[in-house]
């Protein structure tokens, strides 16, 4: 299997999340941002984590982070469980139980530097809008074929799976917004 599964959200769900996003107040988000970031480190092949931890946030970052707990949870868990399973074999017939990790905005040239997030080992969904295709990308580092790969949005709703793992195989990632880019995050935390 991949180490990122790749999907479209599918056409029924998508007019459901558009009506959540376009719910979305930027007057109700934390900004966070990093001094003296530079688009070379997304770039790069390689990375760096202070003091050489694996910190559970990037330490580079420019984004809008959303609070979580609001109308659309529990519709939004149904979906993502449904996309879990539907897109993962092995979950298909699991109980599983399924957790918001994050709801970010990214503005024009927006992005969250190489982290890992290995102090929560797990299944793990983002479901992605941007306007434009190929601008924006999910990257993350490919051990087995010992390469970094870049996943790019496409037009609409792109989602990505992928698992999350603590030492010694950390799931190093990243993501750069050409344009504007929302993401919706879950998890499987069981």
């Amino acid at each position: 299997m991949s180490r990122v599964i790749t999907f479209t959200l599918p056409s029924e769900d998508s007019e459901f999340v558009s009506t959540y996003l376009d719910c979305l107040n930027l007057e109700e988000a934390d900004y966070s941002i990093s001094e003296g970031f530079s688009e070379k480190l997304l770039r790069r092949e390689h990375w760096t984590f202070v003091d050489g931890d694996c910190s559970v946030k990037a330490f580079d970052r420019n984004l809008y982070i959303f609070p979580l707990g609001d109308d659309g949870d529990s519709a939004l868990l149904e979906l993502a469980e449904k996309l879990f399973k539907d897109n993962v074999p092995s979950l298909k017939k699991e109980e599983i139980k399924v957790e918001r990790r994050g709801t970010h905005y990214y503005p024009a040239h927006g992005f969250m530097g190489w982290h890992t997030n290995c102090d929560k080992p797990g299944w793990t969904l983002y479901i992605t809008h941007v306007i434009q295709e190929g601008k924006s990308f999910f990257r993350y580092y490919d051990r087995e074929s010992d390469t970094v790969r870049t996943s790019y949005d496409k037009e609409g709703f792109t989602c990505r799976i992928f698992k999350l793992e603590r030492e010694p195989h950390h799931f190093k990632h990243c993501v750069f917004a050409g344009d504007g880019r929302v993401s919706l995050g879950f998890q499987i935390t069981n």
